[in-house]
C-alpha cells in the first residue's frame, strides 16, 4: 500500500519578482525577471502505519526541456494525518514572465512546471505536475490592473446569480433565451419576468 500521496488540489507554486522586469519590446514581447518560486504541498498519509516521506520539488522550463531547479524536504506522518510541507525556495534567474494573451488566437506565455515527487524508502510513491506562470500583478484604484508593469486592461463579464428561479446557477440555455428576448425587444415585443418564469 501506498504510504502516502499528495493531497488533491495539494501541490502550490506561489512566485514572486525578486528583481526588475526587462522588457525590451514591450508588453507586446517577451518579458524577463529573476523569480522566487515558494513551492508548498500538502501530503496525506494513505498506510496504517507511521512513514517517512521525502518530497521533491523541481521547476521545468516552459518548453518542457531544463530542470531549471529543485528543493528538498521530509515529512513524518502518523496514519490519517497530512501536512503542509514548504521546501526551500526556488530561485530562477532571467525568467520568462506570464502576460495575458494579446489577441484571441495567441495563447498565454511562459508556462512553467513544478514537478512534485515523494519518496518513501527509496520508492517513488507519488508524482504531480502543476503549471504555473511568474508573474507581478498589482491593482490601483486610479489605474486599474498592472501586470509586470503594465497596464492590463480586463475582459469579459460574468453572469450568475441575477436570475432567482435557477439559483446561483445559470444555465446555457438561459443565456440563449436572453438573446432571444433581446431580439425580440428590438422588434417591439414587450416582455416581463413573467415570462422568465414561466419559460425557465
Amino acid at each position: 500500500m501506498t504510504p502516502a500521496t499528495v493531497a488533491p488540489w495539494g501541490v502550490f507554486a506561489p512566485s514572486r519578482l525578486s528583481g526588475p522586469v526587462s522588457a525590451p519590446n514591450g508588453s507586446a514581447g517577451q518579458m524577463f525577471a529573476d523569480a522566487i518560486i515558494d513551492p508548498r504541498i500538502d501530503v496525506a498519509a494513505a498506510g496504517p502505519a507511521s512513514a517517512i516521506i521525502n518530497i521533491s520539488c523541481s521547476v521545468f522550463a516552459p518548453d518542457g526541456g531544463n530542470n531549471l531547479g529543485s528543493s528538498w524536504a521530509t515529512v513524518e506522518l502518523a496514519p490519517g494525518a497530512w501536512a503542509r510541507v514548504a521546501p526551500p525556495p526556488i530561485s530562477l534567474v532571467g525568467a520568462e514572465l506570464w502576460f495575458p494573451a494579446q489577441t484571441p488566437s495567441s495563447p498565454d506565455r511562459a508556462i512553467y512546471t513544478l514537478m512534485t515527487v515523494l519518496t518513501s524508502g527509496g520508492t517513488v510513491v507519488d508524482v504531480v505536475n502543476v503549471t504555473f506562470g511568474i508573474r507581478n500583478a498589482s491593482f490601483s484604484a486610479s489605474s486599474g490592473l498592472w501586470i509586470n508593469g503594465f497596464p492590463t486592461k480586463i475582459r469579459g463579464l460574468a453572469i450568475h446569480q441575477d436570475f432567482g428561479p435557477t439559483g446561483t446557477f445559470v444555465p446555457p440555455n438561459l443565456h440563449a433565451f436572453r438573446v432571444q428576448v433581446r431580439s425580440l425587444q428590438r422588434c417591439g415585443w414587450c416582455c416581463d419576468m413573467r415570462a422568465f418564469a414561466i419559460l425557465a
